[in-house]
Parts: structure tokens; sequence; C-alpha cells
């Protein structure tokens, strides 16, 4: 197994991860609570940092 420790920051990660999108984060009371496509998609729980997406560990078998 191994670990790959990624150093780029493309604009598809940026979208997905870290920039709540306006459409996704207002509800039926239109309050917005800010919420990005992974969230939507139940991949995380909140909106990531810039550090937390540099240091994730993508995991290669």
């Amino acid at each position: 197994m191994t670990v790959i420790y990624t150093q780029t920051l493309n604009k598809t990660d940026y979208e997905y991860f870290i920039r709540p999108h306006e459409t996704l984060s207002r509800g039926e009371d239109r309050i917005f609570r800010p919420k990005t496509p992974a969230m939507v998609a139940g991949i995380t729980n909140h909106p990531w940092t810039i550090n937390e997406l540099l240091g994730y560990k993508v995991v290669c078998q």
C-alpha cells in the first residue's frame, strides 16, 4: 500500500470541498447555511480548509 500526499490544488477540488455554493446553501426558509457539493453528496460534513485539502492522504492499492 502506498500513501501519496497531495500538494496540488485544482479548481475542481476547491469547488467541491472548500467553496460553499449559494444554490445548495439556502433551504426553504432562505437562510444561508454554507454547503459544498461534497457535503450535499455526503462525502464530508463541513467545508474543508485549504490545509485539510492539501494534507489529505490518498491511499493507492
